[in-house]
């Protein structure tokens, strides 16, 4: 069984006991959601339970949302940028519970909103909620507008990036991950996912995951054996690929040049080709590449 604690780490705690108490009643809710799940061929209601506990996380969220953001706003905290995180969780929620209706909460479609539900929150917790025991921290110092990007230098940048995400939503530590540049072989191509980048830079990240990573990754995130890639794995991985092109346009919009970032889109390996601008990422879970390539 999942529980809270097995999804719970005391090192998303920010030291406001409010606030940590909804962070826990966020996992506990994707908890209660989870063990709806495996309930499916057993209970007769499966379909009422995983509605009442899809609507349950919902409201939950939505309150704590507003406590968060009223207290950031008491303690003079620049949350502009943050508060926009929220937004776009709730409109994915919003999006995924339409889907979940369209299909009568097919099994499928619940493992898919649990895999993202599940990696954002990790990731939002553990890193961008951060601000709120920081203080009104500044946004980082910005390079000098140019039209010119230097990629070898943006390249290295973000394979750093990618890096620092990995060890945020899996905990590991920053000896058990590495990253090798320019490298002349692909890993086995078990999940591939594409980013479009729009705006003033026209390119699109490439993200080849090995199986090892896809289900090792999972599990340290959750506690839960998974032997098989399923749409749990997918939209992990999906939003881990989301969170990591994010980074990339912090790093090109730092420079001067605005650029956003498209929904992840899960390719084949053939749609993705090799070039100069690649990097792997090791971990002891498995590995990554990621390739930028033009449009």
């Amino acid at each position: 069984m999942v529980t809270e604690e097995m999804l719970w780490k005391d090192s998303y705690l920010l030291g406001h006991a409010l606030i940590d108490e909804q962070h826990k009643g966020l996992f506990k809710a994707a908890d209660t959601l989870m063990e709806a799940l495996k309930q499916v061929d057993t209970r007769e209601d499966y379909t009422y339970h995983i509605r009442e506990s899809l609507a349950f996380l919902k409201e939950y969220a939505l309150n704590h949302f507003r406590y968060e953001e009223a207290y950031a706003f008491s303690m003079g905290i620049n949350y502009d940028a943050h508060m926009k995180l929220h937004g776009k969780l709730l409109g994915n929620v919003f999006h995924h519970e339409k889907k979940l209706m369209g299909s009568n909460f097919a099994n499928s479609d619940v493992k898919e909103f649990l895999g993202f539900f599940i990696t954002w929150l990790i990731y939002h917790i553990a890193e961008e909620d951060q601000i709120l025991s920081k203080g009104n921290i500044a946004a980082g110092i910005t390079s000098p507008v140019s039209d010119t990007i230097r990629w070898d230098e943006v390249i290295e940048k973000f394979a750093d990036r990618t890096c620092d995400v990995f060890k945020t939503v899996t905990g590991l530590s920053e000896k058990d991950i590495t990253r090798q540049m320019k490298h002349n072989t692909r890993i086995t191509p078990d999940v591939c996912y594409e980013v479009a980048i729009i705006g003033k830079v026209e390119k699109v990240i490439g993200y080849i995951y090995s199986k090892e990573i896809a289900l090792g990754a999972f599990k340290v995130m959750t506690s839960m054996e998974v032997d098989e890639l399923n749409e749990l794995i997918y939209s992990s991985l999906q939003e881990i690929s989301n969170i990591i092109s994010s980074r990339f346009s912090g790093i090109i919009t730092a420079s001067g040049i605005e650029c956003d970032i498209d929904t992840p889109r899960r390719v084949t390996v053939e749609e993705i080709p090799f070039t100069n601008h690649r990097f792997l990422t090791h971990t002891k879970l498995g590995s990554m590449e990621v390739i930028l390539f033009d449009k």
